[in-house]
């Protein structure tokens, strides 16, 4: 019983204690600042632009009747270059080596891929359990 009143004191005292309100999360301007104090925590530095790079992603993505889904976001680290090298991009990236002598082109109009668009091997992986022989 005295959980239960803390836990229901705790939530009351909380509703005082806002700071700020994002009315519209589709407004990349407003979100800023609401990402850029969570992310200064742990990118020291980088918090400006990191705050404008996430906002801009998820306002791309930011549904209109359903709930957010952070898996709609990806991040793909790419060896070469810096945290401010980083870029938003709209669509899909397949993080694989070239397959040929060509590794990068100047003002190229067109890409060609020889190879499916899968992945080799799932991101989540599965345990089965067997229990007996007939099983197996």
């Amino acid at each position: 019983i005295n959980a239960e009143y803390g836990g229901d004191k705790c939530l009351e005292i909380l509703e005082t204690l806002v700071c700020h309100t994002v009315k519209d999360v589709k407004n990349k301007e407003a979100v800023i600042p609401v990402v850029r104090s969570a992310v200064g925590s742990k990118q020291d530095g980088y918090e400006d632009f990191l705050a404008e790079l996430i906002s801009d992603a998820c306002s791309k993505i930011m549904p209109t009747q359903r709930s957010f889904n952070v898996d709609h976001v990806r991040t793909c680290k790419i060896l070469g270059s810096g945290v401010l090298s980083s870029t938003c991009l709209q669509g899909m990236v397949f993080k694989r080596n070239v397959e040929s002598d060509i590794t990068s082109v100047k003002d190229a109009k067109i890409a060609v891929f020889s190879c499916p668009f899968d992945i080799g091997t799932t991101e989540t992986k599965g345990t089965v359990l067997i229990k007996t022989a007939e099983e197996l």
